[in-house]
């Protein structure tokens, strides 16, 4: 019956990669099958204006927010990776350094939350990464690397996993993020919101 269906709401950040969230989803579902759950992608802006408003029940985000208002689970750490296409020349190496990326055609992802310190650190080395192309959409940069258009940098859970494709280490260049869930203090949090959380966190052999 409907009214035994328990609905979750999840926003989350344009830059959150989808893999790891998407596995902890289906086995949540496969666990609490009375479990009905949203996955809204937003800006930062619109998600936390909807947690407030009790749009959703859980954020996963990089943003950094107040102890006071919200309660924060860390999620995971992750690292960044150059993806090319298996036919591009960097596909290959085992590292790839900032020296070489700065003679790669770039595809440059205009809202992810590393990339000024990515340019500025290229430019204390005497670096500068050329972009072939920009997009503020992931999606539309891995299909133009899958075409060998160029060397797209993303966090380890927004590489598909494709046999078009290979996810290259960047050589020393110690870039990396923290994925965490906010939810807001003045609101009740289910329990299977909760599942939801400890099953993100929970690493897969």
């Amino acid at each position: 019956m409907r009214l035994e269906r328990v609905p979750i709401s999840v926003g989350i950040g344009e830059t959150i990669g989808h893999n790891r969230v998407s596995a902890a989803v289906e086995r949540i579902r496969a666990r609490l099958p009375r479990v009905d759950i949203e996955l809204i992608v937003a800006s930062s802006s619109e998600l936390r204006a909807g947690l407030t408003d009790g749009e959703f029940d859980v954020l996963i985000t990089t943003e950094k927010a107040s102890e006071e208002l919200y309660r924060i689970d860390q999620l995971y750490d992750e690292e960044y990776k150059v993806v090319v296409a298996h036919a591009h020349p960097l596909s290959k190496e085992t590292a790839v350094s900032l020296s070489t990326l700065s003679n790669t055609n770039m595809l440059d992802r205009l809202n992810c939350e590393m990339r000024d310190t990515l340019h500025s650190t290229c430019a204390d080395q005497g670096h500068e990464l050329y972009a072939a192309y920009r997009s503020n959409r992931v999606d539309w940069l891995i299909e133009l690397a899958r075409q060998g258009s160029g060397a797209v940098i993303l966090p380890s859970t927004a590489v598909p996993e494709d046999i078009g494709l290979v996810a290259i280490p960047i050589d020393g260049l110690d870039l990396s993020r923290t994925v965490h869930a906010l939810r807001y203090r003045h609101q009740a949090t289910r329990p299977e919101t909760s599942d939801l959380i400890r099953e993100i966190t929970r690493v897969q052999v």
